[in-house]
């Protein structure tokens, strides 16, 4: 009772489930994104540049208190959701609809102690569920760690989920597009 009236007073979820991100995230999304980069699964520049960590730091502030944030083709509704399980947040899901019809979901991390929950699939389903129909999902994995098993899943993933590997590709990502119908 007690801790449920803690968690009431200052936001946080009662039961297990996925929420939008709070201000009292911002250290574990942060520090997942850094954990994450520097083993290839995320941009890379976000353990190298601290300009670029800054910015990134801004970028999550921005999306969490205003639902939006700046990206490099400018103003951008933003997204952060976290997902809960046995009272511990273990992941989080960053959508950004950058353009008029489409939404990059740009990182989706589930903590390394609970990988193989079921914990990205199902954010990754319930993000699907509230596009809009009509846009294009974009999803790109880092090719520098492509052959990791955490870029494998997440290939795999993708693919089951109806996801095609996209005809446009750039040097550093394989891109993955969906349409939501």
């Amino acid at each position: 009772m007690l801790l449920n009236y803690i968690k009431r007073v200052f936001g946080l979820p009662i039961q297990d489930g996925i929420y939008p991100a709070k201000p009292v995230h911002f250290p574990f999304i942060v520090d997942e994104i850094l954990k994450e980069a520097a083993k290839g699964n995320f941009n890379p520049d976000c353990v190298r540049s601290a300009e670029h960590r800054t910015s990134l730091k801004s970028q999550i502030k921005t999306s969490i208190s205003k639902g939006h944030c700046r990206t490099v083709l400018g103003d951008a509704t933003s997204r952060i959701a976290v997902i809960y399980k046995d009272n511990e947040v273990c992941g989080f899901s960053w959508s950004v609809a950058a353009s008029a019809n489409s939404i990059e979901l740009s990182m989706l991390s589930v903590r390394d102690e609970n990988r193989g929950d079921g914990l990205g699939k199902k954010m990754l389903r319930e993000s699907l569920s509230i596009y809009p129909k009509g846009y294009e999902v974009i999803v790109r994995i880092y090719k520098d760690e492509y052959k990791s098993d955490h870029n494998k899943y997440m290939q795999k993933m993708i693919l089951n989920e109806g996801f095609r590997e996209d005809s446009k590709q750039n040097k550093s990502t394989n891109q993955f597009v969906k349409l939501i119908t």
